[in-house]
C-alpha cells in the first residue's frame, strides 16, 4: 500500500510518496509489506515530467521502477505535451508484450482475475436487487442485474453541453488473434465456475451465460474496471516541451491481455485561471483529507464515541459522589444534554477547523515556488506517516521522496526529516 500527495499550481509541481509496498499473493495467501521502495520517477531531463505510482508494485510480474528504466533508456519524455506524453508511456507498455520484461502466463492470469471479478460485481448486484424488491422472481433479478452490467461496461456518466448524460465508454483496444485466444481458452470455463462459486451451485441457465461472456468481452475493451480489479495507480504530472502551465493524469492500470494493455484514466487537471491551485493525495490519504477538509465522518463518530466513554464514565462518579444515583430522570436530563453539547462541540470545531485549513493551504500553495512547494507536500506527507507510526501500521512508511516539477528542471530528493 502507499500514501502519496500531489501539489501543483500555475507554476510547479510537487509530488510526494511514501516508501511502503505491500505485496500479495492468492497461492498461498499471504501478505507482506516491505520499505525503502522509490516509488517517483523523473521520466525524461530535457522535459519537467515525472510519474509516481501506488497500490499494486508491478507491472505483469516486473518492478516498475525497471520498467521505467527501460522506458527512459527508449527516449522517453520531451514531447510537446503532457498528454503526448502519457499517450507515449502508454503505447511503451503495450509493446512490452513482446519483450522479456513481463511474465509468461501474466496475461491469462490477469485476464481471469478481470473476468471473475465481472461475475462478482453481477453476483452483487443480483443481490441488492433481490433485496431491495422481493417481488421479483430470481430469473427476474438475474435479467435486471446482467441489464445493470451490460450498461456499466459499455457506457459512463459524462456532462454533455452542462447535462449528466450517459455517453459510450472509451475503446482501449480491438479483439486481436491474441487475445482472441486467451479469451476463447478461458472464459466459458472461469464464468461456468464462477457461477456455481457465488451462486453456491444455482442452474443459471444459458442465456444468461452467454450474455454474461459478452459482457466480459465488451468490459476488456473498453476502460470499465469491475469493482474489485487490481491495479497501479499511475499519476504521470508536470510539463510537455510546448507548455507552459502544469497538468497531471492519473491512469490506472491493471496489466497486460495478450497484446492489451488494460487501463483506465482515472482523472485529470491542468491550473489555469479558474483552477490555479490542485491538492490531490491518493491511496491511503484519510490522515491528509481529515488535515484539508475537516474530520470524516468515521472519524467523528470515533471521536464522538470516545469523548462519550469518557463523559459517562465522569457522570457516574459524580453520581457517587453526590449520592443520586437513584435518581434515573434528572440524570437522563444530564445525559442527553452533555452529549447533545459534546456532538455540536465536535461538529463546530469540525467546520471551523476546514474552513480555516482550506483557505490557508490553498494560499500556500498558491504563491509557492517549487522548493517551498516540495516542502509543503513533505509536511503533508508527514501527517500519514505520523499517523501510521502511532498506530503501528508498516503499509505507510518512511523514508519518502519529494519530485519537485518546474520550468527549469526536475529535481528528485529523499529528505531525511519531514518537508525537508
Amino acid at each position: 500500500m502507499t500514501v502519496e500527495v500531489l501539489l501543483m499550481n500555475r507554476t510547479a509541481v510537487a509530488m510526494a510518496a511514501d516508501s511502503a509496498v505491500t505485496i500479495t499473493s492468492d497461492q498461498p495467501p499471504y501478505q507482506i509489506s516491505q520499505t525503502g521502495v522509490v516509488k517517483t520517477f523523473v521520466l525524461n531531463g530535457r522535459t519537467p515530467s515525472g510519474m509516481m505510482i501506488f497500490s499494486s508494485a508491478e507491472f505483469c510480474g516486473c518492478p516498475w521502477s525497471t520498467v521505467v528504466d527501460r522506458m527512459r533508456a527508449d527516449g522517453l519524455g520531451g514531447e510537446p505535451t503532457l498528454a503526448d506524453t502519457v499517450s507515449s508511456f502508454m503505447a511503451r507498455l503495450n509493446a512490452l508484450c513482446d519483450s522479456d520484461l513481463v511474465e509468461a502466463g501474466d496475461g491469462v492470469m490477469t485476464f481471469r482475475i478481470f473476468a471473475v471479478q465481472t461475475i462478482a460485481d453481477f453476483w452483487r448486484s443480483a443481490d441488492q436487487i433481490g433485496e431491495a424488491r422481493p417481488s421479483l422472481t430470481p430469473d427476474q433479478v438475474l435479467a435486471e442485474a446482467l441489464d445493470q452490467l451490460e450498461h456499466d461496461v459499455g457506457s459512463e456518466a459524462a456532462w454533455v453541453d452542462g447535462d449528466l448524460s450517459y455517453v459510450p465508454r472509451e475503446r482501449i483496444g480491438t479483439e486481436t488473434p491474441r487475445l482472441k485466444a486467451i479469451v476463447d481458452d478461458n472464459l466459458e470455463n472461469i464464468v461456468g465456475l464462477a457461477l456455481d462459486a457465488f451462486f453456491e451451485g444455482r442452474v443459471i441457465g444459458p442465456d444468461i451465460r452467454l450474455r454474461l461472456a459478452a459482457a466480459v468481452r465488451t468490459g476488456l475493451m473498453t476502460s470499465w474496471m469491475p469493482s474489485g480489479a487490481r491495479y497501479t495507480g499511475v499519476v504521470i504530472s508536470g510539463f510537455g516541451a510546448d507548455e507552459v502551465s502544469p497538468a497531471y493524469i492519473e491512469l490506472h492500470v491493471m496489466g497486460l491481455i495478450g497484446d492489451l494493455l488494460k487501463y483506465r484514466i482515472a482523472d485529470a487537471a491542468r491550473v489555469g485561471r479558474d483552477n490555479p491551485v490542485v491538492v490531490r493525495s491518493f491511496a491511503q490519504n484519510g490522515a491528509v483529507d481529515r488535515f484539508l477538509y475537516g474530520a470524516d465522518e468515521e472519524f467523528t463518530g470515533e471521536a464522538f464515541r470516545r469523548v462519550a466513554i469518557l463523559t459517562m464514565g465522569e457522570i457516574e462518579r459524580l453520581k457517587t459522589a453526590a449520592g443520586k444515583t437513584g435518581d434515573a430522570d434528572f440524570w437522563g436530563e444530564v445525559d442527553r444534554a452533555v452529549m447533545q453539547s459534546a456532538l455540536l462541540g465536535l461538529y463546530s470545531t469540525r467546520l471551523s477547523w476546514r474552513e480555516a485549513i482550506e483557505a490557508s493551504f490553498d494560499q500556500k500553495v498558491r504563491t509557492a515556488s517549487v522548493g517551498p512547494l516540495g516542502d509543503l507536500a513533505g509536511q503533508l506527507l508527514s501527517l500519514p506517516l505520523t499517523e501510521s507510526e502511532m498506530m503501528g501500521n508498516m503499509t505507510v512508511a518512511r523514508p519518502f521522496s519529494i519530485l519537485r516539477l518546474s520550468k527549469a528542471g526536475a529535481v528528485l530528493s529523499h529528505p531525511t526529516e519531514p518537508g525537508r
